[in-house]
């Protein structure tokens, strides 16, 4: 697999020699990262873009030129400006996501000053610098070649687990919140607040996706004796007690059993995932 972007300055200095030599390499990215949502795409250029302009280098900033999700931790995300005319600005930044949202870790300029590992491993898990396949200084800034910073067995670790949710959103007496792939969530309370058997056929990208049985109001007041099957839509990983977690879970069911299906809404209202259950009923 090809370092992201594959695009590497490299200078190289052998004893009093002043002479610089940069080297460009061009490859295909790795395809263990992935493109970013559209949400994503946005929260990522407000934050390179914001970065890129700060350096005062006379670097133009028009957007994001190449952006990339890790999928090992999507929290991290790696972008790179669009400058004038279309073409790279030659600015590159690491960023992570905290509380939905982007922040810029650490930066590259002019395709020279990439850093050293341990600069990146300050930053980004070695799961995450093995799936950009980062290449740095192994150790003072220019004093080797470039060598890749990850390790082989980073390779092969599995992503970190995202949770749905953190058990804030209904503690005490919730069930489900802030655990991977749970069969049952649970609100607390009435039979309304719970859907069970759940079956989950995706977990773990930018967005979960299942189905459970969940039981549901009659116009005239009581439950239908037979749940309804909702559909499940966990999405927006971010950050919730030290973890990440998908930060909101939208569903759609129909009103009756057997009738038809409705549109999509969110479980929990306006708030996320990652705050007390009712939060949204005091703004």
């Amino acid at each position: 697999m090809g370092a992201i972007y594959g695009r590497i300055g490299v200078r190289c200095a052998v004893g009093l020699m002043t002479a610089c030599l940069v080297v460009l390499a061009f490859a295909q990215p790795a395809p263990a990262h992935r493109a970013p949502t559209k949400g994503e795409r946005q929260g990522i250029r407000k934050a390179v873009v914001r970065a890129c302009e700060a350096l005062d280098q006379g670097i133009n900033c028009w957007g994001v030129q190449r952006a990339r999700v890790s999928t090992a931790d999507p929290r991290y995300a790696i972008g790179e400006p669009r400058g004038t005319g279309g073409f790279p600005a030659r600015f590159r930044a690491g960023l992570k996501r905290s509380d939905g949202r982007w922040q810029v870790l650490w930066e590259e300029v002019n395709d020279l000053n990439i850093l050293t590992c341990a600069d990146y491993r300050r930053h980004f898990p070695e799961a995450v610098i093995a799936d950009f396949e980062i290449i740095g200084f192994p150790g003072q800034w220019g004093a080797a070649p470039p060598v890749p910073c990850w390790k082989r067995e980073a390779a092969r670790l599995a992503p970190e687990r995202i949770v749905i949710g953190g058990v804030v959103y209904a503690a005490p007496t919730g069930a489900g919140w802030g655990s991977e792939r749970p069969r049952r969530l649970y609100n607390g309370g009435v039979p309304s607040g719970l859907i069970r058997q759940i079956e989950w056929t995706s977990w773990g990208g930018a967005e979960a996706r299942g189905h459970g049985l969940h039981s549901i109001y009659k116009p005239s007041g009581g439950y239908y004796r037979h749940p309804v099957v909702i559909q499940l839509r966990a999405k927006q990983v971010g950050e919730c007690e030290g973890r990440s977690a998908y930060l909101r879970l939208l569903v759609r069911e129909p009103r009756r059993p057997g009738g038809p299906v409705g549109a999509w809404h969110s479980w929990a209202g306006r708030q996320t995932l990652c705050e007390p259950y009712g939060s949204s009923f005091r703004r």
